[in-house]
């Protein structure tokens, strides 16, 4: 009677739960690809230069006038706009490994028609056999407006 229909419901539920399987474990590559490449992703968006390799510039000061910083990591090659505050303060701080140019000409490419980019810039080389890991305060000689790191 009973016990015979109980086992074979169990049967069938067994069988039922079984074409699942292949889609669970579908899912579960999907899940662990999509990480892998949200991963590569986010390693692969500050070009060209490791984590600690970022530009820091102050465009205000506290109450006892130290210079409040704001970083930026860098990515190999790619200009970045100095704003008018703190190119004001003509200091910056680089950290990390890399070549660091600070320009007071605005950001475009060298090549382009009329381009004064290159004009007066400074140069900072920080070596990878240095201490990379901390930061660097730097004099400005003239109101930046633009830098960019080659890593």
């Amino acid at each position: 009677g009973s016990s015979h229909f109980g086992s074979q419901a169990k049967k069938i539920h067994a069988k039922t739960c079984d074409y699942l399987d292949p889609v669970a474990m579908q899912l579960r590559n999907f899940v662990v690809v999509f990480a892998m490449v949200a991963l590569k992703a986010e390693c692969m968006s500050v070009k060209g230069c490791g984590p600690q390799t970022k530009v820091c510039t102050s465009d205000h000061t506290d109450a006892a006038s130290n210079p409040q910083w704001s970083c930026t990591p860098a990515s190999s090659g790619a200009q970045v706009v100095i704003t008018p505050e703190a190119s004001k303060s003509k200091i910056a701080k680089i950290c990390g490994p890399g070549k660091f140019t600070f320009g007071p000409m605005s950001c475009q490419p060298p090549a382009a028609p009329g381009s004064h980019y290159n004009y007066k810039q400074s140069t900072y080389t920080v070596d990878a056999d240095e201490t990379t890991t901390g930061c660097k305060q730097i004099n400005l000689e003239h109101e930046m407006k633009c830098y960019h790191v080659d890593c």
